[in-house]
């Protein structure tokens, strides 16, 4: 599919440099290439929130598992 949209932001000159040195490091053609699959790729990624969220779900699992184990039969 085409891209027709464009996104834009500022940078300054250390930034524009670390992003040249983040790509051709990371092996991308371009810094619009490079900065897309970086954006792109954290858009999927969970939130800090929602990763505290199932670490929590998880803890609870945990310590009902734990208590049914340490019942007695």
């Amino acid at each position: 599919m085409p891209r027709t949209r464009a996104v834009v932001f500022r940078v300054t000159p250390d930034e524009f440099g670390r992003l040249q040195e983040a790509c051709s490091t990371g092996g991308a053609r371009s810094i619009s290439e490079f900065a897309r699959g970086q954006v792109l790729r954290d858009a999927g990624q969970p939130s800090l929130a929602q990763l505290e969220e199932k670490l929590d779900q998880l803890t609870l699992v945990v310590r009902q598992l734990a208590e049914m184990v340490a019942r007695p039969s």
